[in-house]
């Protein structure tokens, strides 16, 4: 099954309100990420490639693979974010959804890879570094993050 045939299926199955695809936003989305989080080295790797750009990379925590769930529980269930989804290869562009944290989890099982999980205003970044068994979480950004708070 190809990518968008999955999020039209999540789109089906999702309350509107859970679960947004940016059609026409996306670029400026994008760019306001860029802006506040990544450094600007190339042109060419416009909304791509940022694992190595992040502005002060912090690293927050390492967890077991199947325990991403868990990370993602401490997200405010009542709150909307970005969710960024990416392979990190210069050649990819950066896909972005507005989403729960409920399904942000949904998003996450189906895509499998590395994925950043933005503030709305702006305020943090996340990114989880995903390999099949490990994922190392980082952040990006002043304020703290919900996986941050005890």
């Amino acid at each position: 099954m190809f990518w968008e045939e999955k999020i039209d299926r999540l789109k089906k199955e999702t309350d509107p309100a859970d679960f947004k695809v940016p059609f026409t936003d996306w670029q400026t989305i994008l760019k306001k990420i860029e802006d506040k989080f990544v450094a600007k080295e190339d042109s060419n790797y416009r909304f791509s490639n940022w694992e190595t750009r992040l502005k002060d990379k912090t690293k927050l925590k390492e967890l077991l693979t199947v325990t991403i769930d868990n990370e993602l529980d401490k997200l405010d269930p009542k709150q909307n974010y970005w969710i960024v989804l990416t392979n990190d290869s210069v050649d990819f562009k950066n896909l972005v959804y507005d989403c729960t944290p409920d399904v942000t989890k949904k998003l996450c099982r189906l895509w499998g890879r590395n994925f950043y999980i933005v503030h709305k205003k702006y305020n943090w970044l996340t990114y989880f570094k995903v390999d099949y068994l490990d994922t190392t979480v980082f952040k990006s950004g002043e304020s703290i993050t919900p996986l941050e708070k005890k």
